[in-house]
């Protein structure tokens, strides 16, 4: 009887113990989701999707890149990459050029107009993050984050 009391225990626990982790995935998975869609719907006015912003926030931020520098850094597929760099290239907000100390490599870069847009859209990503998260605390905010964090750092 103790061995079936034990072993129904140890079946409960690996079952819950699953269920709960895929719990987290599916409400992380929905959360993400819900950030790409009302991100894209906020940034209506710039004309570029939540994911082609982020992109060109990217190549801001980080100066000259290679589009495979790009996938590496965004974990982005190449295809995906290629076609957000030519629908931002084709509205003028990215020019694509030799890289100067390899010829067979193109880099890319923003445009003043590029770097207005991403002013532009900064805000408005701002403006909304602040509507999303505005009834949590300070301390759970920091919580939330230093939690994300850590998830992000042990899937790698």
């Amino acid at each position: 009887m103790i061995y079936l009391v034990v072993i129904s225990t140890f079946i409960c626990y690996y079952f819950c113990m699953k269920v709960e982790k895929v719990m987290i995935v599916r409400h992380l998975m929905r959360l993400g989701a819900f950030m790409e869609r009302e991100g894209s719907r906020a940034l209506i006015p710039t004309n570029l999707t939540h994911q082609q912003f982020l992109v060109l926030s990217r190549i801001s931020e980080q100066g000259s890149l290679s589009q495979k520098d790009l996938c590496d850094k965004m974990l982005y597929e190449k295809s995906n990459v290629s076609r957000i760099i030519k629908r931002l290239h084709s509205l003028g907000l990215v020019q694509i050029e030799p890289d100067s100390e390899d010829a067979r490599r193109q880099v890319i870069n923003t445009t003043d107009k590029g770097r207005l847009t991403i002013a532009q859209g900064k805000g408005i990503i701002s403006d909304s993050v602040e509507r999303w998260f505005s009834k949590l605390t300070d301390s759970e905010s920091t919580e939330i984050l230093s939690k994300l964090i850590w998830l992000n750092t042990m899937m790698r």
